[in-house]
């Protein structure tokens, strides 16, 4: 064969396997969108359903010694039976199971270990909000057919208005989960395409944690870290602002951003807001009214936004993910008797998987009872993988620390033990597996460092300080 000839043949095949190469990455990309998808459309679900909590809680209070403060108007019978599913096209352009079934068909388009790890939390993230909508029909059954004037009736619904409580908890807490594992799966195996947009997502995806840090931090009482994050989302924005480069979703991006800024500034200066959420506090007012209006679809679209512009300018980037509602219930003054659902914990363990527990530093008190917990490798990222124990369950289970932290929330008991154990699946490359847990108490950022190794597991144990 002419070796021109040869040689022009060898230059279509290397770009005909560049372009599948390209077209895969592509396709990769996608399918791991179609999880961040999923999850948005879910919490904009999740918004409906809290607001009838909010109102089946008013109902019961008013029975008790609450007047009854109506913050939405409208219940079960306004909306469809499957929130989630939306056959009618109520609330989404596509539903969270229309979703829900394209991440997992499209998941073929991944690593068959990193499909199996985004399913399984995807899977998680969809039990709950199953259990959310079975759980709204549940309440107002309770509502309609009992003598609310009876205290133990007034304490059925309260059992079940904490159980959501816990189903939000867990949304966010699956949330974290699956973005750190979205993250880590796009990392592994995307070519990040240089454009001369990439200082400008950067830009909003600091832009978009910075935000979350503050939600965060309304959420779980660590208002004192408020003033500096509202004062680094300045400084971002700022940054934005100054580049020629704009579109329509750019400066829909910064408009959100500003009015983000300015609800934060409002909540650090100003100790009125409105009346009728005072039973639910300054924070939860600021989170779930002000701040979620901004940054989630069904407001001024910061999230929705970037995301827009990501897909304009960059496709083989990452979305980001909205920031669910947190749901509290509010309980009268007259003291109502509620059982004790808590599994009290008397004797520590001391084994764990037939590896010795060691306790090598002193307990840690805590003053939420729900705690949220930063974890991260405290040294080099050296392929450690862990696994976490959290009162006798799996909480984390063979995952790989990395200097991102992965945040979880656990639900002390207010009686009894709590604890934490470190268990090592590996060593990494230099050995002994360590942590660092970060946590807050009294407001102040606190860390601790755990260790452990293949033939013995550190336990950390907390103590609630109500």
């Amino acid at each position: 064969m002419n070796i021109t000839k040869f040689l022009a043949i060898l230059l279509i095949v290397g770009m005909s396997f560049s372009t599948m190469a390209q077209a895969s990455q592509t396709e990769q990309v996608k399918a791991l969108n179609n999880y961040v998808q999923f999850t948005n459309e879910s919490i904009h679900g999740l918004l409906i359903v809290h607001r009838l909590l909010e109102n089946f809680n008013q109902e019961v209070n008013k029975y008790v010694d609450l007047q009854n403060d109506q913050l939405n108007f409208y219940g079960n019978s306004d909306l469809p039976k499957e929130i989630f599913v939306d056959p009618d096209n109520w609330f989404y352009e596509k539903s969270p199971y229309d979703w829900y079934n394209v991440a997992v068909k499209e998941s073929s388009n991944l690593a068959t270990s990193d499909a199996i790890l985004l399913n399984g939390s995807l899977e998680k993230l969809k039990a709950v909000i199953d259990e959310i909508n079975t759980i709204r029909f549940e309440i107002e059954d309770l509502i309609a057919t009992n003598d609310l004037s009876l205290t133990q009736n007034q304490a059925k619904i309260y059992i079940k208005l904490e159980r959501c409580v816990d189903l939000f908890d867990n949304f966010y807490a699956g949330k974290e989960a699956l973005f750190s594992d979205l993250n880590t799966v796009h990392a592994k195996n995307i070519t990040i395409k240089d454009t001369k947009f990439n200082t400008q997502i950067a830009g909003f995806k600091n832009i978009h944690q910075t935000i979350e840090s503050i939600m965060e931090s309304l959420h779980f009482g660590m208002t004192r870290e408020i003033p500096d994050l509202n004062t680094n989302l300045k400084v971002q924005i700022s940054a934005l602002q100054a580049t020629p480069i704009r579109n329509r979703h750019y400066d829909a991006v910064l408009t959100a951003a500003i009015e983000i800024q300015n609800f934060t500034q409002k909540f650090i200066d100003i100790p009125d807001f409105q009346e009728k959420y005072a039973l639910y506090g300054k924070a939860y007012f600021y989170h779930n009214v002000e701040l979620a209006s901004s940054f989630n679809r069904y407001g001024s679209g910061l999230v929705k936004n970037i995301n827009a512009f990501i897909a304009l300018a960059n496709p083989t980037q990452l979305s980001v993910i909205e920031e669910p509602h947190y749901y509290k219930v509010i309980y009268p003054k007259k003291e109502i008797n509620i059982p004790n659902q808590e599994k009290i914990i008397k004797a520590l363990p001391a084994k764990l998987d037939n590896r010795n527990v060691v306790v090598r530093q002193q307990k840690i008190a805590v003053d939420e009872k729900k705690l949220l917990l930063e974890i991260y490798d405290n040294k080099q990222e050296d392929g450690d993988i862990i696994s976490l124990n959290f009162n006798g369950n799996w909480i984390v289970k063979d995952r790989t620390l990395e200097k991102r932290p992965m945040k979880i929330l656990v639900d002390l008991n207010e009686e009894g033990e709590n604890y934490l154990i470190l268990h090592a699946k590996n060593l990494g490359d230099v050995p002994p597996n360590t942590i660092a847990v970060r946590y807050y108490f009294q407001g102040v950022r606190k860390t601790i460092v755990l260790n452990s190794d293949l033939d013995e597991s550190e336990m950390i144990r907390l103590e609630y300080q109500n």
